[in-house]
């Protein structure tokens, strides 16, 4: 049973806590005081991914030390560091070479990383892996969410992925825990509604932009990994699907698209258009 907040909206706008982007997918995210949106997102989010020797993803979902993967944004630039290894700097591959790689269902094609950059995840992950970059668009999000053609890099399903700080508070209050909003993987972080009302918003905008809510956001057992100490907490997930349970499945955010590229930044003040169903 979903509980949700007002269908009538209290508040007309919002302010952006807080913005990230996960420049490798599944790996530490970084959290940014100036975001530029380009044609899958924001730019630098998720273009970068790990595939295991089948061209398969490999995620925090069964590799959670992936959260300890940190990366620092240098101009065009990554350097990562993890637990017990050195520091290793990334750039986008070049070479024409393409592998195909399948993230859930979807089979795209990959630049395959130089081999320094595969056998550091490698030795990091003890399994071999490889490390691809998605250069151009070859992937978009489910035909049936938009009217228009979409593309997405590396992330699950949909480019921009906004949390109600609210929510996250009454999730605390339910728990008498505190819980880290990074264990939700946001790009946007607002604050300025009350809990849950995101559940009936059709579209954030700004005076140049428009972020469109296309689907809420179904969660899955990494919410419940703490991204510090690794620890696994289900009690997080079935909490949550004692009173967030849909369909669709267990509801926490909503994906959103753009409508074109622009700039967000901290604390920018984003008008709220409520959905009219």
């Amino acid at each position: 049973m979903l509980q949700t907040g007002s269908p009538i909206t209290a508040s007309d706008r919002v302010t952006i806590q807080s913005l990230w982007v996960y420049p490798i997918k599944s790996c530490a995210g970084v959290r940014l005081d100036t975001a530029y949106l380009d044609q899958f997102g924001l730019a630098g989010d998720r273009r970068w991914m790990v595939v295991d020797c089948n061209g398969r993803m490999v995620t925090a979902r069964t590799r959670p030390e992936l959260l300890h993967v940190v990366p620092a944004i240098h101009d065009k630039t990554l350097e990562l560091s993890a637990p017990g290894m050195g520091k290793l700097k990334l750039s986008p591959p070049s070479g024409k070479s393409r592998l195909t790689v399948r993230i859930w269902h979807d089979h795209v094609a990959g630049v395959p990383c130089h081999l320094e950059g595969s056998q550091w995840f490698s030795d990091y992950l003890k399994q071999q892996v490889q490390l691809v970059w998605m250069d151009v668009p070859r992937r978009h999000v489910e035909p049936n969410t938009t009217v228009r053609p979409t593309p997405v890099a590396f992330a699950d399903g949909f480019p921009l992925l906004v949390i109600n700080q609210a929510s996250i508070t009454e999730i605390e209050q339910r728990l008498g825990t505190t819980i880290d909003v990074r264990r939700f993987r946001p790009n946007l972080v607002v604050q300025g509604a009350k809990a849950w009302e995101e559940d009936h918003w059709h579209a954030l905008t700004s005076d140049t932009m428009t972020l469109t809510n296309v689907k809420p956001c179904a969660r899955c057992q990494v919410i419940c990994t703490d991204p510090d100490s690794l620890s696994s907490e289900p009690e997080l997930l079935k909490r949550l699907a004692s009173y967030r349970k849909t369909e669709l499945g267990i509801i926490v955010g909503f994906n959103a698209i753009h409508d074109g590229p622009g700039q967000l930044r901290q604390n920018q003040t984003l008008t709220i258009c409520p959905a009219t169903h």
